[in-house]
């Protein structure tokens, strides 16, 4: 399954030196090309809901996100998105 993060979390994550970790982890294998950008939740105003999809396997990308689940275990802290049948679900 294909994996995202939201993007507004890690522009906002960028200026905080305890997400230096999570970041260096995530900037390096999502695609953050703004033509690339996913809408992972509707109804969102304009680049709230939108995802950046992990360009690695699907395998490491469910790695990283638990990494990143042990500093942060809520699904509002950083939110992450996982592709179903019906769509896009936050995990």
């Amino acid at each position: 399954m294909p994996y995202a993060a939201n993007i507004v979390d890690l522009v906002a994550r960028e200026r905080n030196p305890k997400d230096a970790i999570p970041l260096g982890l995530l900037k390096v294998v999502l695609d953050l090309e703004p033509e690339h950008a996913i809408e992972c939740e509707r109804g969102k105003v304009a680049g709230l809901g939108h995802g950046a999809p992990f360009l690695c396997a699907d395998e490491r990308a469910a790695a990283i996100i638990q990494v990143v689940r042990m500093v942060y275990p809520k699904k509002y802290q950083w939110r992450f998105y996982e592709k179903t049948k019906r769509g896009w679900k936050r995990i």
